[in-house]
């Protein structure tokens, strides 16, 4: 975008909101209980909501769009509540959830049990830390091409735009609808405070909504307090509008891309964000800031604290608490822990810590997702050779030809790479057998079906697909609600698929299981437990893959409980053994196998 454009964008940002502008319907299309907590049962809503605004309002385009017979622009947004089956039993608190690319992100933020986390995109309940405190949530898309029905208008060289800013819009209205509306609102009567909480792309969305002016509307503020996680160091374009189908802001910030729009553009530290004419106009919100530690390094968050051209850090609002998560890391080592265990989720963003542990003489294990730096010890899976087992598998079910989909797990992340290449690296060997088409379901079933659903119409007739793990029940119902036949899926050993193989086994479906065991915690932990112990460790020590068979399905699924994974419970002995094993350089076929809990 030129420059010129760039600063129309922000003259238009900072002229005054106009006050007519609302959500004028809810319209519910389904609601189905959720679970029973600690404050009484919540329900899961499926809604639509309608909201108009006022051509006059300081969006881009929008002044261009089309009205209604009221002279009003009309968009539509999809709208998820998790909310008490008797409102007002709750604490009175509204948490909106503002989705990244589409999918929830406050169950796993907020719900994830250690054990198993849950991926950006679902809402199961997991540990329930929400709802048995009481919260509503909604999630409130508002993002270009996951949902919203945005308006429209033609530029002066003839080009169909879409006025994006509205999705600034929709999250301000529903949030107001939500806690103001009296009639046809879910909520009514039960809110006193509204929350948001947004993740990377939506932390920098949030940021963005602050400076517009966004968060204030006829003279009071929207939300009462932000959760801002991993924004980086910027905000976001949303109010340039774009041609679709993406959105203007889908684009992901990266090294290779410094000028990125938004997150590399002031204001940069919140203060300054307070201090703009959109910000100012009312009572600040409490601002909680999160970041991560390759974030405050190298995604220019540090900017945050330091602004455009600082070398100390400034001052921090009244209002702001910002958590750089080098501070938790260090106080491990100042605390004195003789062994730090940690799944380190990025190759390298934490390898700095864990040298300034190592170097403190403190014993690092790392697991399953594992961290680089050489001094740590790896508790490993080969992932790749997960890939190779179920590719190997499907080529002798299919007969060594057929159409494959692929699905992967959470982009950028090294587990799945590490299992896409094995797979891709073992097709090489299977002429016959053709990849026709790869989505991304996150290891989650809902958004598996979601994303399997959106490419089946575009595929020829597919008769394997290749999984991750957790997402071999949301291919099924992606096919099933497609009337396609159902073809060969490798299970990922969560209990919901485990169900639905015995049932389709009874009926002669082929296929198999296989996945990491969350049980891999327990051996890190013994591992740690057996250096501090002074036994001799080796600085890799893998772990086999859990692999269920037909012959021992019925057994696994025995003590796989609803909502879980099937995983063995390893002991201290299983650990030693397996530690022998490794030393004794066994290979990963020729380790001590997992065993079903007795």
């Amino acid at each position: 975008m030129s420059k010129a454009a760039k600063v129309m964008t922000l003259m238009l940002a900072g002229l005054p909101a106009v006050a007519v502008a609302e959500v004028t319907a809810l319209n519910i299309s389904s609601t189905t209980p959720y679970g029973d907590f600690a404050g009484g049962r919540f329900v899961r809503i499926e809604a639509e909501a309608i909201g108009v605004l006022s051509p006059a309002e300081a969006i881009p385009g929008l002044d261009k769009a089309a009205r209604n017979a009221a002279g009003m622009v009309e968009y539509r947004t999809p709208v998820t509540l998790i909310i008490p089956e008797k409102p007002r039993s709750g604490n009175g608190a509204l948490l909106i959830d503002v989705p990244n690319r589409g999918r929830p992100i406050s169950h796993g933020l907020y719900n994830s049990p250690r054990s198993r986390p849950i991926a950006v995109g679902s809402l199961d309940q997991g540990t329930g830390f929400l709802q048995n405190r009481g919260y509503a949530v909604a999630v409130v898309q508002w993002e270009l091409g996951e949902g919203p029905a945005l308006p429209t208008f033609t530029d002066a060289s003839g080009r169909k735009l879409y006025a994006e800013g509205v999705g600034f819009a929709a999250v301000r209205d529903v949030a107001l609808f939500l806690r103001n509306a009296t009639q046809g609102n879910p909520l009514a009567g039960a809110i006193k405070h509204t929350y948001a909480v947004g993740y990377s792309q939506t932390a920098r969305l949030l940021k963005s909504f602050l400076v517009n002016g966004f968060n204030q509307h006829g003279g009071k503020a929207v939300f009462d307090a932000m959760h801002i996680v991993n924004a980086a160091g910027g905000g976001m374009p949303l109010l340039d509008a774009g041609p679709g189908p993406a959105s203007v802001a889908s684009e992901t910030p990266g090294h290779a891309n410094p000028e990125h729009r938004g997150v590399h553009e002031e204001p940069f530290t919140y203060a300054d964000v307070m201090k703009s004419p959109g910000a100012k106009k009312g009572k600040a919100p409490l601002i909680v800031v999160n970041h991560t530690y390759n974030d405050y390094m190298g995604g220019r968050a540090a900017l945050t604290r330091t602004g455009a051209k600082g070398t100390a850090d400034l001052p921090i609002p009244a209002n702001e608490k910002m958590t750089p998560t080098a501070g938790p890391r260090q106080n491990l080592v100042l605390e004195g822990y003789d062994a730090i265990v940690v799944d380190a989720a990025s190759p390298t963003a934490l390898n700095g810590g864990i040298k300034e542990a190592c170097d403190a003489g403190i014993i690092v294990v790392v697991y399953d997702s594992l961290a680089t730096e050489p001094c740590a010890i790896k508790v490993n899976v080969d992932y790749r050779d997960y890939g190779i087992q179920e590719t190997n598998f499907m080529a002798q079910v299919l007969g060594k030809k057929g159409n494959i989909l692929e699905i992967r797990g959470v982009a950028g992340s090294q587990v799945d790479i590490d299992i896409s290449a094995g797979i891709n690296d073992t097709l090489k060997n299977y002429p016959d057998m053709k990849k026709v088409g790869t989505v991304y379901g996150n290891w989650d079933g809902t958004i598996t079906q979601k994303q399997v659903a959106t490419i089946l119409p575009t595929l020829p007739q597919v008769d394997g697909v290749l999984t991750q793990g957790g997402d071999g029940y949301g291919a099924y119902q992606a096919f099933k609600a497609a009337g396609r036949p159902i073809p060969v899926i490798i299970m990922g050993n969560r209990a919901d698929e485990l169900v639905l193989w015995k049932e389709m086994k009874a009926k002669g479906y082929k296929t198999y299981s296989v996945s990491s065991a969350p049980g891999i915690s327990t051996i890190a932990f013994w591992v740690a437990q057996q250096a501090l112990a002074g036994k001799k460790i080796p600085n890799l020590v893998n772990v086999p893959l859990l692999a269920i068979q037909e012959d021992t399905l019925d057994a696994w699924l025995a003590k796989t409980p609803e909502g879980t994974a099937a995983t063995p419970r390893y002991t201290l002995e299983d650990t030693v053994a397996l530690i022998d094993a490794n030393n004794a350089g066994k290979k990963p076929s020729e380790l001590p196998a997992p065993k079903i809990p007795q």
